[in-house]
């Protein structure tokens, strides 16, 4: 769940159950991955938002937020809907197994999809990845796809699914590109579905990429990057950091 996020369903309303239009709307800025012991759990704090400006921190479990307690993530989202931009709101949240008070300062959600996704990944080391190779993959790689097999290359990777048609254009992109810059640049696509689902797109329409499915049973790389659109792309350098990322 991502508080404040900028992407809008079909019915008109926004992720934080507020509506659609020119009205500046408060955010922390922050995303939720499930509720927490005693409150909510803070999965990832976006950057150079109210919640980063304020010290709280990915694992974070807020308890309260201006006085009112918080044991959901649909109480979060209300509660930080009825203040205004500009508002200075006492924040309590549990940390290491003890109590703190800050003080955020909610600011204009950013409504530009591509902005939060930014925001949320770029400059930071990429999302923990396990996966394992579906086909493509590099000569002598292990079975099990790792941050640490990405390190010592660019590395271009698409986050997709079999059901988006867009998805093949950028592949067929990103070969034609590291094909023209072989030296130390690489190209993936990941994706969450099943191995078979994967191995039977494949044999259909074959992707021009190698690729890789997420085996990770607490899915910490897709509730970090979580993208709103599909295909989304990141450039990893060769530490494993991101540089670029674009929906």
């Amino acid at each position: 769940v991502a508080v404040g996020a900028a992407s809008a369903t079909a019915s008109g309303q926004s992720v934080d159950g507020s509506s659609v239009d020119d009205e500046e709307h408060p955010w922390l800025g922050i995303n939720i991955s499930r509720e927490g012991y005693l409150g909510v759990l803070i999965s990832d704090v976006i950057e150079d938002t109210p919640a980063e400006a304020c010290g709280l921190l990915p694992n974070d479990e807020i308890l309260e937020i201006g006085g009112e307690r918080i044991v959901d993530g649909d109480e979060l989202i209300a509660t930080v809907s009825r203040h205004a931009v500009g508002d200075r709101v006492p924040l309590t949240y549990l940390r290491g197994g003890q109590t703190f008070t800050t003080v955020a300062t909610l600011t204009a959600r950013v409504d530009d999809r591509n902005e939060v996704f930014h925001r949320r990944l770029v400059g930071r080391s990429a999302p923990t990845i396990t996966a394992t190779w579906i086909g493509g993959a590099p000569a002598n790689a292990r079975h099990t796809l790792t941050n640490d097999d990405l390190r010592g290359d660019v590395v271009l990777m698409m986050v997709w699914s079999t059901s988006c048609a867009e998805c093949r254009g950028l592949a067929a992109e990103l070969a034609e590109f590291t094909a023209d810059h072989a030296d130390g640049v690489r190209a993936l696509a990941l994706s969450d579905e099943s191995q078979d689902a994967l191995n039977a797109n494949q044999h259909h329409a074959p992707l021009r990429l190698p690729i890789a499915t997420d085996i990770d049973s607490r899915r910490r790389f897709f509730l970090t990057t979580e993208p709103l659109a599909q295909p989304a792309l990141l450039v990893l350098d060769r530490r494993g950091v991101v540089r670029f990322a674009a929906l």
